[in-house]
């Protein structure tokens, strides 16, 4: 088992810590929470919140899930090597809409 995953009870609290975050983003515009992120920059910010906290929300709901199989006793070198790789994916997803989708979709609607 993975340092990071050995305790199911941290995880559910950094899930549940994670969730909130991500509800916070997503739904009271808190954009100051995104590392880097410029209220002035090409891409909406609503837009950018709503993608951010997303992804926050269901990070944390996984991590949270992994942690309450590790709890109950189900928890495994596999399902944490899976909770890493859908991290990855889901931070290089939010990546990709951040930098390239949602800037370009800004300008058409500005129509440039």
């Amino acid at each position: 088992m993975t340092p990071a995953l050995s305790n199911g009870a941290v995880s559910i609290a950094t899930g549940v810590a994670l969730v909130v975050v991500g509800y916070l983003v997503r739904f009271h515009g808190w954009t100051f929470l995104i590392a880097g992120f410029d209220r002035t920059s090409a891409a909406d910010p609503d837009a950018v919140g709503d993608v951010v906290g997303s992804a926050v929300i269901r990070v944390g709901v996984a991590v949270g899930v992994v942690g309450g199989l590790t709890v109950a006793g189900h928890g495994s070198d596999v399902l944490d090597l899976a909770l890493t790789a859908a991290v990855v994916l889901v931070v290089a997803r939010t990546l990709y809409r951040v930098n390239v989708v949602l800037p370009r979709q800004s300008t058409e609607a500005n129509g440039a």
